[in-house]
């Protein structure tokens, strides 16, 4: 009786709480066993883990990220961390982009960034480039002006459906 006690009257474990790690990515290990890790800016390693592993990948090099994780294992191992959410804080050259889904209606070509925010592309090489590419996952890098949103750069992220990831482009 006095150990089922115990039993009930032990605390529940505390659940992790996320948290945010500023730094880069690197792709590490063999092409049979490929693993992400995060290098954070005070020069920690943490193995990432989670489903936004297979996008996080496509931002190795000097790109800037801010990750929201949630801590899987410490210890002497390399501590394992599942990533919840990510900004990219820089993408090179002192730009932050939007990560938005590619939306095609005919020839319009737009970005929607969130239930109340749609990005109108202005016909540019860019634009032109992701036409085909409905519900693709990219970052992009432009300005609004008043025939729509002009974009410069992008980078494919999740390719659409049944899609290669093509390379990014920059406009020339």
């Amino acid at each position: 009786m006095l150990a089922l006690l115990l039993i009930v009257a032990a605390p529940a474990p505390v659940a992790p709480k996320p948290e945010w790690l500023k730094g880069k990515v690197e792709l590490v290990g063999t092409v049979q066993s490929p693993q992400l890790n995060l290098i954070s800016e005070d020069g920690k390693r943490y193995e990432l883990a989670g489903d936004l592993v297979p996008e996080l990948s496509t931002l190795q090099g000097n790109v800037k990220l801010e990750v929201q994780v949630e801590r899987e294992r410490e210890g002497s191992m390399l501590p394992r961390v599942k990533a919840l959410g990510y900004h990219i804080e820089d993408i090179g050259f002192g730009d932050k982009p939007e990560i938005d889904m590619v939306k095609i209606e005919g020839e319009q070509v737009s970005i929607v960034v969130d239930k109340d925010k749609t990005l109108k592309l202005s016909d540019t090489q860019v634009a032109r480039h992701l036409i085909g590419r409905d519900g693709a996952k990219v970052w992009i890098v432009g300005k609004s002006t008043s025939n729509g949103f002009k974009a410069w750069r992008v980078g494919f992220l999740l390719p659409a459906k049944n899609a290669a990831t093509p390379p990014p482009v920059k406009e020339e």
